[in-house]
Protein backbone atom coordinates (compact mmCIF):
# COMPACT_ATOMS: atom_id res chain seq x y z
CA UNK A 1 0.00 0.00 0.00
CA UNK A 2 2.92 2.35 0.91
CA UNK A 3 3.95 2.51 -2.65
CA UNK A 4 0.74 2.68 -4.25
CA UNK A 5 0.10 5.76 -2.15
CA UNK A 6 2.78 7.44 -2.80
CA UNK A 7 1.83 7.13 -6.84
CA UNK A 8 -1.65 8.70 -5.88
CA UNK A 9 -0.04 11.51 -4.30
CA UNK A 10 2.21 12.14 -7.19
CA UNK A 11 -0.78 11.38 -9.77
CA UNK A 12 -2.75 14.20 -7.44
CA UNK A 13 0.01 16.53 -7.81
CA UNK A 14 0.84 16.72 -11.19
CA UNK A 15 -0.22 19.71 -12.96
CA UNK A 16 -0.67 21.55 -16.11
CA UNK A 17 0.08 24.89 -14.92
CA UNK A 18 3.63 24.77 -16.67
CA UNK A 19 2.37 24.43 -20.42
CA UNK A 20 0.66 28.55 -20.18
CA UNK A 21 2.54 30.13 -23.10
CA UNK A 22 3.89 33.37 -22.42
CA UNK A 23 3.00 35.04 -25.52
CA UNK A 24 0.25 34.52 -28.30
CA UNK A 25 2.09 31.91 -30.09
CA UNK A 26 -1.36 29.99 -29.60
CA UNK A 27 -3.32 32.11 -32.06
CA UNK A 28 -0.55 32.67 -34.50
CA UNK A 29 -1.78 32.30 -38.04
CA UNK A 30 0.75 30.69 -40.40
CA UNK A 31 1.23 31.75 -44.20
CA UNK A 32 2.59 28.42 -45.31
CA UNK A 33 0.08 25.54 -46.61
CA UNK A 34 2.96 22.53 -46.88
CA UNK A 35 2.15 19.36 -45.00
CA UNK A 36 4.51 18.73 -42.22
CA UNK A 37 6.29 15.54 -41.84
CA UNK A 38 8.05 15.22 -38.16
CA UNK A 39 10.02 12.07 -38.06
CA UNK A 40 11.48 11.04 -34.53
CA UNK A 41 13.98 8.07 -34.23
CA UNK A 42 14.34 7.59 -30.78
CA UNK A 43 18.25 7.88 -29.47
CA UNK A 44 19.62 9.06 -32.90
CA UNK A 45 22.74 10.93 -31.76
CA UNK A 46 24.00 14.23 -33.79
CA UNK A 47 26.69 13.45 -36.27
CA UNK A 48 28.91 15.98 -34.82
CA UNK A 49 29.02 13.01 -32.09
CA UNK A 50 28.61 10.09 -33.67
CA UNK A 51 32.35 10.41 -35.68
CA UNK A 52 33.92 11.22 -32.36
CA UNK A 53 34.09 10.03 -28.49
CA UNK A 54 32.15 6.74 -27.20
CA UNK A 55 31.00 6.54 -31.27
CA UNK A 56 33.98 6.81 -33.13
CA UNK A 57 31.75 5.84 -36.04
CA UNK A 58 31.69 6.90 -39.89
CA UNK A 59 27.96 7.83 -40.79
CA UNK A 60 28.76 10.27 -43.80
CA UNK A 61 27.31 7.83 -46.28
CA UNK A 62 23.93 7.99 -44.56
CA UNK A 63 24.55 12.00 -43.66
CA UNK A 64 25.60 12.54 -47.70
CA UNK A 65 22.36 11.12 -48.67
CA UNK A 66 19.98 13.28 -46.65
CA UNK A 67 22.25 15.97 -47.80
CA UNK A 68 21.18 14.84 -51.85
CA UNK A 69 17.65 14.46 -50.88
CA UNK A 70 17.99 18.45 -49.84
CA UNK A 71 18.28 17.83 -45.99
CA UNK A 72 20.38 20.56 -44.07
CA UNK A 73 22.32 18.57 -41.01
CA UNK A 74 21.95 20.63 -38.16
CA UNK A 75 25.61 20.09 -36.07
CA UNK A 76 25.66 19.97 -32.50
CA UNK A 77 22.02 20.05 -32.15
CA UNK A 78 20.96 18.10 -28.82
CA UNK A 79 17.86 17.35 -26.48
CA UNK A 80 17.11 19.02 -22.82
CA UNK A 81 16.14 16.15 -21.22
CA UNK A 82 17.31 12.11 -21.34
CA UNK A 83 14.29 10.36 -21.63
CA UNK A 84 11.57 9.99 -24.91
CA UNK A 85 8.91 10.78 -22.55
CA UNK A 86 11.03 13.92 -21.00
CA UNK A 87 12.28 15.14 -23.72
CA UNK A 88 8.80 15.16 -25.94
CA UNK A 89 6.62 16.36 -23.53
CA UNK A 90 9.41 19.50 -23.13
CA UNK A 91 9.34 19.97 -26.54
CA UNK A 92 5.70 19.74 -27.63
CA UNK A 93 5.25 22.11 -25.22
CA UNK A 94 8.05 24.22 -25.98
CA UNK A 95 8.53 24.92 -22.06
CA UNK A 96 11.24 23.59 -19.75
CA UNK A 97 9.32 21.54 -17.01
CA UNK A 98 12.32 20.31 -15.03
CA UNK A 99 10.27 17.24 -14.09
CA UNK A 100 8.54 19.04 -11.78
CA UNK A 101 4.54 17.70 -12.00
CA UNK A 102 4.73 16.64 -15.51
CA UNK A 103 2.43 14.44 -16.64
CA UNK A 104 4.57 13.60 -19.42
CA UNK A 105 2.83 10.88 -21.77
CA UNK A 106 -0.36 12.79 -21.33
CA UNK A 107 1.47 16.60 -22.21
CA UNK A 108 2.87 14.70 -25.56
CA UNK A 109 -0.73 13.01 -26.44
CA UNK A 110 -3.07 15.84 -25.37
CA UNK A 111 -2.34 18.49 -23.51
CA UNK A 112 0.35 20.29 -25.66
CA UNK A 113 0.01 23.75 -27.20
CA UNK A 114 2.08 22.37 -30.88
CA UNK A 115 -1.15 20.39 -31.69
CA UNK A 116 -3.32 22.92 -30.88
CA UNK A 117 -2.10 25.64 -33.01
CA UNK A 118 -1.63 22.70 -35.87
CA UNK A 119 -5.20 22.54 -35.44
CA UNK A 120 -6.26 26.21 -35.35
CA UNK A 121 -4.22 26.36 -38.72
CA UNK A 122 -6.43 23.74 -40.52
CA UNK A 123 -4.21 20.98 -40.31
CA UNK A 124 -5.28 17.81 -39.68
CA UNK A 125 -2.90 16.20 -36.83
CA UNK A 126 -1.79 12.49 -37.02
CA UNK A 127 0.55 10.61 -35.02
CA UNK A 128 2.01 7.18 -35.73
CA UNK A 129 3.91 5.14 -33.77
CA UNK A 130 5.74 1.62 -34.36
CA UNK A 131 4.74 0.50 -30.63
CA UNK A 132 2.18 2.22 -27.92
CA UNK A 133 4.79 3.31 -25.64
CA UNK A 134 3.87 6.85 -25.91
CA UNK A 135 0.30 5.61 -25.07
CA UNK A 136 0.75 3.24 -22.12
CA UNK A 137 -0.77 4.91 -19.66
CA UNK A 138 -4.04 6.07 -21.41
CA UNK A 139 -3.71 9.38 -22.09
CA UNK A 140 -6.43 11.13 -23.70
CA UNK A 141 -5.41 11.84 -27.22
CA UNK A 142 -5.68 14.94 -29.06
CA UNK A 143 -4.53 14.06 -32.15
CA UNK A 144 -7.11 13.71 -34.88
CA UNK A 145 -6.07 10.34 -36.10
CA UNK A 146 -3.27 7.62 -34.58
CA UNK A 147 -2.66 4.39 -35.76
CA UNK A 148 -2.85 2.40 -32.79
CA UNK A 149 -6.15 2.70 -30.90
CA UNK A 150 -6.76 2.84 -27.29
CA UNK A 151 -8.99 -0.39 -26.99
CA UNK A 152 -5.28 -2.03 -28.65
CA UNK A 153 -3.55 -0.60 -25.59
CA UNK A 154 -2.96 -3.03 -22.81
CA UNK A 155 -3.73 -1.87 -19.34
CA UNK A 156 -0.96 -3.96 -17.77
CA UNK A 157 1.80 -3.29 -19.99
CA UNK A 158 4.50 -0.89 -20.38
CA UNK A 159 3.97 -0.34 -24.19
CA UNK A 160 6.40 -2.54 -25.54
CA UNK A 161 3.39 -4.74 -27.42
CA UNK A 162 2.69 -5.67 -31.67
CA UNK A 163 5.03 -3.71 -33.84
CA UNK A 164 3.78 -1.55 -36.82
CA UNK A 165 4.73 -0.99 -40.16
CA UNK A 166 4.63 2.47 -40.11
CA UNK A 167 5.63 2.84 -43.62
CA UNK A 168 3.28 0.80 -45.08
CA UNK A 169 0.34 1.93 -42.63
CA UNK A 170 0.97 6.12 -43.61
CA UNK A 171 0.96 5.56 -47.58
CA UNK A 172 -3.17 5.59 -48.08
CA UNK A 173 -2.94 8.24 -45.95
CA UNK A 174 -0.34 10.20 -48.28
CA UNK A 175 -1.76 9.17 -51.69
CA UNK A 176 -5.19 10.06 -50.60
CA UNK A 177 -4.54 13.07 -48.09
CA UNK A 178 -5.96 16.61 -48.62
CA UNK A 179 -5.66 20.21 -47.47
CA UNK A 180 -3.07 20.06 -44.80
CA UNK A 181 -1.64 17.56 -42.71
CA UNK A 182 0.73 17.31 -39.76
CA UNK A 183 2.36 14.16 -39.15
CA UNK A 184 4.52 12.76 -35.96
CA UNK A 185 6.14 9.37 -36.92
CA UNK A 186 7.45 7.87 -33.61
CA UNK A 187 9.95 4.38 -33.59
CA UNK A 188 12.15 3.46 -31.42
CA UNK A 189 15.08 2.97 -33.26
CA UNK A 190 17.99 2.81 -32.90
CA UNK A 191 17.36 3.42 -29.37
CA UNK A 192 20.17 3.12 -26.65
CA UNK A 193 22.36 1.12 -24.46
CA UNK A 194 20.36 -1.48 -22.24
CA UNK A 195 18.53 0.35 -19.76
CA UNK A 196 19.04 -1.75 -16.80
CA UNK A 197 22.75 -3.31 -15.48
CA UNK A 198 21.11 -6.85 -15.79
CA UNK A 199 20.91 -6.25 -19.55
CA UNK A 200 23.77 -4.54 -20.12
CA UNK A 201 27.37 -6.57 -21.48
CA UNK A 202 29.90 -4.66 -22.52
CA UNK A 203 30.65 -1.23 -23.21
CA UNK A 204 32.05 -2.25 -26.20
CA UNK A 205 28.99 -4.97 -27.33
CA UNK A 206 26.63 -2.08 -26.44
CA UNK A 207 28.46 0.39 -28.56
CA UNK A 208 28.29 -2.58 -31.35
CA UNK A 209 24.56 -3.51 -31.10
CA UNK A 210 23.48 0.59 -31.51
CA UNK A 211 25.76 1.43 -34.64
CA UNK A 212 24.11 -2.37 -36.11
CA UNK A 213 20.92 -0.31 -35.13
CA UNK A 214 21.62 2.64 -36.60
CA UNK A 215 22.11 1.48 -39.71
CA UNK A 216 18.80 0.15 -39.84
CA UNK A 217 17.50 3.26 -38.51
CA UNK A 218 19.13 4.15 -41.78
CA UNK A 219 17.07 2.30 -43.95
CA UNK A 220 14.19 2.81 -42.82
CA UNK A 221 14.39 6.80 -42.41
CA UNK A 222 15.44 6.77 -46.27
CA UNK A 223 12.41 4.59 -47.24
CA UNK A 224 9.89 6.86 -45.11
CA UNK A 225 11.00 9.98 -46.61
CA UNK A 226 11.26 8.09 -50.41
CA UNK A 227 7.33 7.65 -49.70
CA UNK A 228 6.92 10.82 -48.68
CA UNK A 229 8.58 12.56 -51.66
CA UNK A 230 7.34 10.44 -54.09
CA UNK A 231 3.41 11.92 -53.12
CA UNK A 232 4.54 14.68 -51.70
CA UNK A 233 7.14 16.58 -53.07
CA UNK A 234 7.15 20.00 -51.23
CA UNK A 235 6.34 18.65 -47.78
CA UNK A 236 8.60 20.10 -45.18
CA UNK A 237 10.09 16.99 -43.52
CA UNK A 238 12.09 17.11 -40.27
CA UNK A 239 13.61 14.63 -38.50
CA UNK A 240 14.41 15.31 -34.94
CA UNK A 241 15.49 13.20 -32.47
CA UNK A 242 14.43 12.90 -28.90
CA UNK A 243 18.25 12.14 -27.18
CA UNK A 244 21.01 10.48 -27.42
CA UNK A 245 22.38 6.78 -27.89
CA UNK A 246 24.00 6.57 -24.41
CA UNK A 247 27.05 4.51 -25.77
CA UNK A 248 30.07 5.07 -23.32
CA UNK A 249 28.10 4.08 -20.47
CA UNK A 250 27.52 0.53 -19.44
CA UNK A 251 23.48 1.21 -19.26
CA UNK A 252 20.94 3.71 -19.93
CA UNK A 253 20.11 5.00 -16.09
CA UNK A 254 23.94 4.85 -15.06
CA UNK A 255 23.29 8.63 -16.69
CA UNK A 256 21.59 9.33 -13.26
CA UNK A 257 25.08 9.43 -12.00
CA UNK A 258 27.07 13.16 -11.56
CA UNK A 259 30.06 13.45 -14.14
CA UNK A 260 32.17 15.67 -15.78
CA UNK A 261 33.20 13.95 -18.54
CA UNK A 262 31.95 15.44 -21.23
CA UNK A 263 31.58 13.19 -23.72
CA UNK A 264 29.34 10.77 -21.56
CA UNK A 265 26.78 14.03 -20.97
CA UNK A 266 26.78 14.36 -24.93
CA UNK A 267 26.46 10.89 -25.57
CA UNK A 268 23.44 10.96 -23.89
CA UNK A 269 21.90 14.45 -25.09
CA UNK A 270 23.18 14.85 -28.70
CA UNK A 271 20.27 14.76 -31.12
CA UNK A 272 20.01 14.44 -34.81
CA UNK A 273 17.72 17.34 -36.18
CA UNK A 274 17.75 17.86 -39.80
CA UNK A 275 15.51 19.79 -42.33
CA UNK A 276 14.26 19.30 -45.83
CA UNK A 277 12.79 23.34 -46.20
CA UNK A 278 12.80 22.89 -49.85
CA UNK A 279 14.63 26.25 -50.77
CA UNK A 280 16.79 28.12 -48.88
CA UNK A 281 17.01 27.55 -44.63
CA UNK A 282 15.37 30.66 -43.11
CA UNK A 283 18.09 32.85 -41.46
CA UNK A 284 16.28 32.28 -37.93
CA UNK A 285 17.12 28.13 -38.34
CA UNK A 286 20.14 29.58 -35.93
CA UNK A 287 17.83 29.45 -33.21
CA UNK A 288 17.38 25.46 -33.69
CA UNK A 289 20.13 24.43 -30.61
CA UNK A 290 17.69 22.35 -28.69
CA UNK A 291 14.25 20.67 -28.90
CA UNK A 292 12.46 23.02 -26.78
CA UNK A 293 12.61 25.68 -29.08
CA UNK A 294 12.05 23.60 -32.58
CA UNK A 295 8.50 24.25 -33.03
CA UNK A 296 8.60 27.94 -31.52
CA UNK A 297 11.45 28.67 -34.53
CA UNK A 298 9.02 26.53 -36.69
CA UNK A 299 6.39 28.77 -35.90
CA UNK A 300 8.01 31.81 -35.92
CA UNK A 301 8.86 30.78 -39.50
CA UNK A 302 5.64 29.85 -40.83
CA UNK A 303 3.86 32.84 -39.89
CA UNK A 304 7.11 35.64 -40.17
CA UNK A 305 6.21 36.53 -36.50
CA UNK A 306 9.24 36.91 -35.63
CA UNK A 307 8.14 38.67 -31.97
CA UNK A 308 8.12 34.65 -31.42
CA UNK A 309 11.44 34.19 -30.51
CA UNK A 310 11.24 36.88 -28.05
CA UNK A 311 10.37 33.85 -25.73
CA UNK A 312 12.94 31.58 -26.65
CA UNK A 313 13.57 28.86 -23.97
CA UNK A 314 16.99 28.26 -22.34
CA UNK A 315 19.40 26.00 -24.39
CA UNK A 316 20.31 23.48 -21.07
CA UNK A 317 20.11 20.28 -20.90
CA UNK A 318 18.88 18.60 -17.36
CA UNK A 319 18.77 15.40 -15.83
CA UNK A 320 17.41 13.90 -12.70
CA UNK A 321 20.57 13.14 -10.64
CA UNK A 322 20.62 9.96 -7.99
CA UNK A 323 23.98 8.87 -8.01
CA UNK A 324 26.92 10.66 -6.26
CA UNK A 325 25.22 13.77 -5.43
CA UNK A 326 21.82 14.58 -3.11
CA UNK A 327 19.11 13.38 -5.15
CA UNK A 328 17.80 16.27 -7.47
CA UNK A 329 17.02 17.84 -10.95
CA UNK A 330 20.21 19.71 -12.29
CA UNK A 331 21.22 21.74 -15.42
CA UNK A 332 24.59 19.42 -17.06
CA UNK A 333 25.14 21.32 -19.87
CA UNK A 334 24.44 25.08 -20.05
CA UNK A 335 23.20 27.12 -22.98
CA UNK A 336 26.37 26.89 -24.97
CA UNK A 337 26.73 23.06 -24.21
CA UNK A 338 29.14 23.57 -21.21
CA UNK A 339 29.56 20.78 -18.62
CA UNK A 340 28.08 22.28 -15.71
CA UNK A 341 26.40 21.20 -12.41
CA UNK A 342 23.66 23.41 -10.90
CA UNK A 343 19.86 24.03 -9.77
CA UNK A 344 17.30 25.46 -12.64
Amino acid sequence: MYPFSKFIKYYLSLSDSWIVQPDHIENVVFDTKQNIYVIQPDGYTNPSELRRGYYNFDNSEFEEKLTALGFKIYEGFRSNYPSTTSSNSSMFSMKHHYFNQVDERNTILNLNPVVKIFKNNGYKTHFFAEIPYLMANRPKISFDYTNIQMKDVSYLGRGFGEKHDLIAEVKPFLVNQQGKNFYFFERLLPGHVATYPDKSKTVASERQNYLNNLQVANTWLLELIEAIDRHDPNGLIIIVADHGGYVGWEYSLQSQSKTDDRDLLYSGFSALLAIKWNGEAPEIDRHLKTTVNLFRVLFSHFSGDETLLENLQEDSSINSLKIGTPTGVYKVLDEDGNVIFETP
